[in-house]
């Protein structure tokens, strides 16, 4: 009977020692989970698939992109680069009487899966780089990194953009601040292949050549809001803004409170 009772003692020792805590070990589930979500919280570039102008669209008209990166979300589906990602616009201001600044920003919530099934993200705009010329002109020796093109992009309305002023080894679409925003070289859209630059290469069906733009990355006359909680909000304090169809952007995960 002694010994049972300090056998019992000896047990239960660990729980009574004042101060004491334990903490059971992770489970492999839940890190698993967590690499998943860090995997989609990864930037995702895209193309915009519509023109967009803030003196003519209205909070909650629908919005489309197509990715060109690929895409795990959350519970470890994966979307292929081409899908289809739908969203609205969450505000819309234009320069007038009373207002010192344009205003743009659209909340991205469906992305197309294979089947046609759609799955819930929720991401915005953490970027933009001009968009590519015409396909007419693409194969124009004399348009490179050092001439001035004569077709705005991604633009404030009135800005003739000349996203390509900057020299570097490979072309340029734009970029502030020492960011840098590349372009593959000009080439046929249809089944052509963009640069794989952040990944493997694709083929894109549609009007689009090798282009991308990084997280931070604006073109002249637009700006991001320097506030973390607008951090998806386009800026333009010189014109309305406009977003030609074919614009590179890159999307991150936002705030619930951004709806």
């Amino acid at each position: 009977m002694t010994r049972s009772v300090a056998t019992l003692a000896l047990v239960l020792l660990p729980v009574l020692l004042p101060g004491q805590t334990t903490h059971p070990p992770a489970s492999a589930d839940a890190t698993v989970a967590q690499a998943k979500t860090q995997q989609s919280n990864q930037p995702l570039s895209a193309i915009l698939m519509q023109d967009v102008d803030a003196r003519r669209v209205k909070i909650g008209d629908p919005v489309k992109v197509r990715t060109y990166s690929g895409l795990t979300l959350a519970g470890g589906t994966r979307i292929a680069p081409g899908a289809v990602m739908t969203g609205h616009f969450t505000q819309v201001s234009k320069l007038g009487k009373g207002s010192i600044e344009s205003r743009l920003a659209m909340v991205f919530d469906q992305v197309q899966v294979s089947g046609g099934q759609f799955r819930a993200v929720h991401m915005g705009i953490a970027g933009l780089a001009a968009a590519p010329p015409p396909i007419e002109i693409e194969n124009d020796s004399e348009i490179g990194a050092s001439s001035a093109s004569p077709f705005p992009g991604a633009r404030s309305t009135g800005i003739n953009v000349d996203p390509s002023n900057q020299r570097s080894t490979g072309a340029t679409t734009g970029g502030t601040g020492g960011t840098r925003v590349t372009r593959g070289l000009p080439g046929q859209t249809n089944g052509s292949q963009i640069d794989g630059r952040n990944g493997p290469q694709i083929n894109l069906p549609g009007d689009h050549i090798g282009a991308m733009a990084s997280v931070g990355s604006t073109v002249p006359g637009i700006s991001l809001s320097p506030s973390p909680a607008d951090r998806s909000v386009l800026v333009s304090t010189s014109n309305n803004i406009e977003l030609r169809a074919g614009t590179p952007l890159v999307l991150l995960p936002i705030a619930d409170t951004q709806q």
